[in-house]
This record gives C-alpha cells, structure tokens and sequence, in this order.
C-alpha cells in the first residue's frame, strides 16, 4: 500500500524543493518568495545565500546571472537547469562512483 511507506518532509527540505522547483519551471528564483513559503526565515535564508556561493562558478560560465538575493537562469543556462537546481538537492550526492549510482547524470 502507498502509505506503508512514508516519508515526512523537513522544514529545510520543503525549502530546498521549492527553491529547486522555481528554478526548474520559472527558471528565476528571489530569496524574498523563498521567505514567504518558508516556516523558518533565518534557515531559509542560510539555504539560499548557500547556494549561491556554490553557483559562482556557473555565473562566471554565464549559465546564472546572480544578485544579492536572485538567481536567474540564462538561455544559455537552460541547457543545464538540472545542474544548477542540483546545487541545492542535499539528498543527490556530489560525487557517485561504482553501483551505488541510482539517478541518471547529466552532460
């Protein structure tokens, strides 16, 4: 049955989703809509200002034009809206070797 198996979402995790979920559709996403679906602001915060330290390398590659407090994702970027959006997926390990690999990779 479906609900023999569960699994509850964290506060950080709905955060994440909806940051990743912003970037995948709208290809745009500002720590000010971020904030307002969040429970908690200073954690919401943290998590957004994170990633986009671990995005610079992707702007310098003109994928990302970033702000202060938005991420942008560029035409040339949309090509590769899987691996910016992967920045803030903590359950997607970094780095997969051997058969433990369980999702597709991207270019």
């Amino acid at each position: 049955l479906p609900i023999a198996k569960i699994l509850l979402r964290s506060a950080e995790d709905r955060v994440r989703a909806y940051i990743i979920e912003r970037l995948m559709c709208s290809e745009a996403v500002n720590l000010r809509s971020v904030m307002e679906h969040a429970e908690d602001h200073i954690q919401a915060s943290e998590i957004f200002l994170g990633g986009l330290a671990a995005l610079e390398p992707m702007a310098a590659d003109k994928l990302v034009e970033l702000g202060p407090d938005t991420i942008n994702v560029t035409p040339l970027g949309r090509l590769f809206v899987r691996n910016i959006a992967s920045v803030y997926d903590t359950y997607l390990p970094k780095h997969r070797t051997g058969p433990a690999k369980t999702f597709s990779q991207a270019l």
